[in-house]
């Protein structure tokens, strides 16, 4: 549509440009073309084209006022809407200079017919003034010469008059002789009238005789036969005699043979009407209506067909039943004697409904919790919980000594050896064990720990006494550690954690020099990569495809200032300088060739100040210097300022130095508890609440398992209804737009994208929290491709009516005459046909 107007106005720009320039004889032909264009049909087909060209005109600003309300209703307009909106308005432009140029031309050439005409009459009248002047000269010579013959013809006159006088003397005497005359001829026209009469009286005479002779022959052959012959004879010769016509009635009968007095030809006609002009038409119009289908389908467009319902399905069940992950919570309580297991376990679920407050929050835990009792002589008593579980703990295996000061790693281990033949068809087993011990020292201090696997203790002494606490602290560490992740919130916002829609995060480590002329450092990233990192990138693949890259920079000044600190001997930048540290315009941090579009790419940050500010330390509001030196920016990453060993410079030779792998371990410990940060959890290793301080085992991954949990379930949870968001809104993109083409790859990507969210849903159900993970990422991914294909962006496509109103101007001026010519047609074959019926049944009746 597009490239025809351009199309259009080019022409159109071209005829315009003729029409003012004279350019040899192009002009002329212009204007004879443009007058033929007007003869006929032309202005009716110019006139309807151009008021379809209006309505289309009118429908792209009314579009155009649409998308701009509801630009300004959300406060902002998608993508989609830009486009189309760029699009109408460059549609509107167009076709609004092409019917002003339309105008132009039309007005152009009726004025120049005007000139032309009026040049063409002023040299006409300049040929009749010539000739009007030529005219009055000879109108002189005329003059001139008639007052000569005037004299002459009064001398001649005079002579005239003379012999009038003598011809009226003879003229008198003439007269008296016709008188004369006169009378004689009325007596000649008496005798010839009586002559006359005479004549007539002679001629009816010889009839009579003639017929009296005809008559008598008659009679004498009739005397020669019989009676009844004769009768006969007579009535024969009596016809004969009266079937004689008179010459005036045989003259008649010659000049109209075969014609009746009934026949009339305005509303008879002897002959069958013919259907070769109605065959002609009716076989133009059927062939036109013929091609109307071919006509469609080569407009048609190929729309892969989507699964709409499953799509509208899957939303529908997202938003009324979220996904809920099978938890089984195993609590196991050592040393206690008169504790009733039945009882611990309704009072810890008691706990644990009133942490979660019973809500079905997606991706949250739908548990079943099982308690087991252990006295001091290894005898246990159980409270299993309703739901089957191939789970069963084996009394007498966890013994009180083996939870010693400084064996924290051992215990966890332990634990997870102790529970490792739990099944997980029924999904993760959490395991709190509390044991009541009696301290080396005798105090009542009461230690609480959180493994790096599934498991968490508490130890102390006396703990029996006040077993209300240790419920407390039970269903905390059930809810706020294992469930929420050490979170105050009771779930983490999935649209914050720092992976792309693609499912892939991309870790961007930069090494920045300030200022090389000082000193310049690099760094062995590769040894570090795959002694430190490796591990985080494998325990998060469920979650994220996770690459890692890194570079070194050079002459690249922060954009904040620092101030000289004397106290602290050290350059000194606050936290209301952090906005400004990062400097844009030289850190070229976006040098990713490997990260997609949609993927996440978080920058980790290594800063060496120059020698001009060398050390630079990050003062905390409270005037503490930070312990990291380091800040996070959230969804961007992290950095760190590290300064030199020695921050006295060289200026005339600058040194090159490595950092050592020692300091290198310690910035990526710290880039790591950073990372942790951007996923919502904290970077020290202790949680505390109101009931008392937990410590965390860390993990070499980075994440310990429960964590990784955490993060799977509310990344699935996530992920899902990102999907179904995705899937309902091309869903509802490609129904408002018919005309919007398919293709086979985007109905792929969303079968699939279908199939993943339901396996992730099943595996979820059944407890795979990885797989549940990896299937959701999938699932979104195809989706987010699926929505943002090139071809949905790239291919232009347009409504039944711009179709219509496209294809209106060239067929329907020759389908109306068309049409009316077969009408006309077979309307008149009905009257002539009408006719000839007519004279059918007056024949009949005749």
């Amino acid at each position: 549509m597009i490239q025809l107007l351009f199309l259009v106005l080019f022409v159109e720009g071209a005829i315009a440009f003729l029409l003012l320039v004279k350019i040899g004889p192009l002009r002329e032909l212009v204007m004879k073309s443009l007058d033929q264009l007007k003869l006929g049909k032309g202005p009716a087909t110019v006139k309807t084209i151009a008021g379809t060209m209006s309505v289309i005109l009118l429908s792209n600003l009314m579009n155009i006022i649409k998308i701009q309300n509801k630009g300004a209703k959300l406060g902002t307009m998608s993508p989609m809407d830009q486009v189309l909106w760029r699009t109408h308005l460059l549609e509107a432009s167009l076709m609004g200079v092409v019917l002003f140029f339309g105008f132009i031309i039309d007005r152009t050439h009726h004025y120049l017919e005007k000139l032309i005409t009026l040049r063409s009459n002023v040299g006409s009248s300049k040929g009749e003034l010539e000739q009007l002047r030529k005219e009055r000269t000879e109108l002189k010579e005329k003059e001139e010469k008639t007052s000569k013959e005037i004299k002459q013809l009064k001398e001649k006159l005079s002579c005239v008059s003379e012999n009038l006088k003598k011809a009226e003397k003879e003229s008198k005497e003439k007269e008296t002789k016709l008188e004369t005359a006169e009378a004689h001829v009325t007596a000649l026209q008496k005798q010839s009238s009586e002559l006359l009469l005479e004549y007539d009286r002679l001629l009816e005479d010889n009839q009579n005789l003639q017929s009296q002779i005809l008559i008598e022959d008659c009679i004498f052959y009739i005397a020669g036969t019989d009676k009844i012959d004769a009768r006969e004879s007579s009535s024969k010769c009596c016809g004969i005699c009266n079937s004689r016509k008179t010459p005036m009635e045989e003259t008649s009968d010659r000049l109209n043979p075969g014609i009746t007095p009934e026949f009339d030809p305005k509303t008879m006609r002897s002959t069958k009407p013919g259907l070769k002009r109605l065959f002609i038409t009716t076989s133009v119009l059927f062939s036109f209506l013929l091609g109307v289908p071919f006509l469609w389908k080569s407009v048609e467009i190929y729309r892969s067909p989507l699964p709409f319902h499953d799509i509208d399905s899957l939303s529908d069940q997202i938003k009324s039943t979220p996904l809920r992950f099978p938890c089984n919570f195993h609590a196991v309580f050592v040393g206690f004697q008169s504790t009733d297991a039945e009882t611990l376990r309704s009072q810890i679920q008691d706990g644990i409904n009133q942490l979660t407050h019973q809500n079905s929050q997606c991706g949250s835990c739908d548990f079943s919790l099982s308690v087991t009792v252990q006295n001091r002589d290894d005898q246990c008593s159980e409270s299993l919980a309703h739901s089957a579980t191939t789970c069963s703990y084996r009394c007498g295996v966890i013994k009180r000594n083996d939870f010693g000061v400084g064996v924290d790693d051992t215990v966890d281990e332990s634990l997870n050896h102790v529970f490792s033949g739990c099944s997980e068809e029924s999904g993760k087993m959490y395991s709190v064990v509390v044991v009541n011990k009696e301290n080396a020292n005798g105090g009542d201090e009461v230690k609480a720990v959180v493994g790096k696997r599934r498991h968490a203790w508490i130890v102390g002494n006396g703990l029996e006494e006040r077993y209300g606490d240790m419920v407390a602290r039970v269903s905390e560490i059930f809810v706020k550690v294992f469930m929420n992740g050490g979170r105050e919130e009771d779930s983490i916002q999935g649209e914050f954690m720092p992976v792309g829609s693609d499912g892939r995060i991309v870790l961007s480590f930069s090494l920045l020099n300030s200022n090389p002329r000082d000193w310049v450092y690099d760094w062995d990233f590769q040894r570090i990569d795959e002694a430190l990192l490796a591990p985080v990138t494998k325990a998060l693949a469920p979650i994220a495809n996770i690459s890692v890259e890194s570079q070194v920079l050079y002459h690249t000044p922060k954009s904040s200032f620092s101030s000289w600190d004397k106290k602290l001997h050290s350059y000194v930048f606050r936290t209301s300088d952090l906005p400004f540290f990062v400097n844009s315009n030289e850190w070229h941090l976006d040098t990713s060739a490997g990260a997609s579009g949609r993927s996440k790419i978080l920058q980790f940050v290594v800063y060496i100040p120059s020698g001009k500010e060398c050390p630079l330390l990050l003062q905390l509001p409270n005037g503490e210097i930070s312990k990291t030196n380091g800040f996070i920016s959230p969804m961007w990453g992290g950095v760190i300022v590290w300064n030199p060993g020695n921050c006295d410079k060289d200026s005339e030779s600058p040194s090159r130095n490595t950092i050592s792998p020692q300091d290198l371990e310690q910035i990526v410990e710290i880039f790591l508890g950073q990372f942790r940060q951007l996923f919502g959890f904290k970077s020290e290793a202790i949680y505390t609440s109101g009931l008392g301080t937990y410590k965390i085992l860390p993990s070499e991954r980075g994440f310990t398992e429960w964590e990784l949990d955490v993060l799977s379930r509310k990344h699935t949870c996530f992920n899902l209804h990102s999907c179904s968001t995705t899937l309902g809104s091309l869903s509802r993109l490609v129904r408002s737009l018919p005309r919007m083409i398919i293709k086979d790859e985007i109905g792929e990507q969303v079968k699939y994208s279908l199939k993943a969210a339901k396996l992730a849903q099943s595996n979820a159900s059944l407890g795979g929290y990885s797989s549940s993970a990896s299937s959701s990422r999938e699932a979104r991914s195809l989706a987010e491709n699926a929505f943002f294909h090139p071809s949905i962006m790239s291919v232009s496509y347009f409504s039944y009516e711009h179709c219509f109103a496209v294809y209106s101007p060239f067929f329907l001026p020759v389908a109306g005459h068309v049409v009316l010519a077969a009408l006309r047609e077979w309307k008149r074959y009905k009257q002539e046909k009408a006719k000839y019926l007519t004279w059918l049944t007056r024949k009949k009746t005749a």
